[in-house]
């Protein structure tokens, strides 16, 4: 029977385990996201972070080793820069100098009909060589 529908019986067995469990419902896509995050940095030690950013400006190797100085709080500086990213604010570019506030927010494109036209730009993944001039044919020619 898997064979008929190009799966392996392992595949099979998981999918039929799931219809029996759950019906039709179990054979919807769901999503691979925890519901929870019990390893995730406390709020406070994050707003700590956060606070320590917008007076200082430094990076997160410097953050984390001012954390550890200044407050006994060890933290990695890979975990100081997913807080920063998580706040907006891993850019030092997106914050005020002399206060440290934010500039930006978030823009947001709205349109009023779905599938009207959005300009994206694209970045030239390939290295395509011109042609060389005995191959061009140009207009005119």
């Amino acid at each position: 029977m898997a064979a008929e529908a190009g799966i392996s019986r392992r595949c099979l067995a998981k999918w039929y385990a799931r219809w029996r469990a759950h019906g039709e419902n179990g054979l919807l896509d769901h999503s691979s996201r925890p519901a929870t995050s019990p390893a995730r940095t406390p709020d406070d030690i994050a707003d700590l972070v956060e606070a320590l950013r917008r007076q200082t400006k430094h990076g997160p190797a410097r953050l984390a080793a001012d954390l550890q100085r200044l407050h006994d709080v060890t933290l990695a500086p890979a975990t100081v820069h997913r807080i920063l990213v998580r706040r907006g604010l891993n850019r030092l570019r997106d914050l005020d100098p002399p206060t440290g506030e934010q500039l930006r927010e978030v823009i947001r494109y709205e349109h009023d009909r779905v599938g009207d036209l959005v300009h994206v730009d694209v970045k030239k993944l390939g290295r395509i060589p011109p042609l060389p001039a005995r191959l061009y044919r140009g207009p005119g020619r």
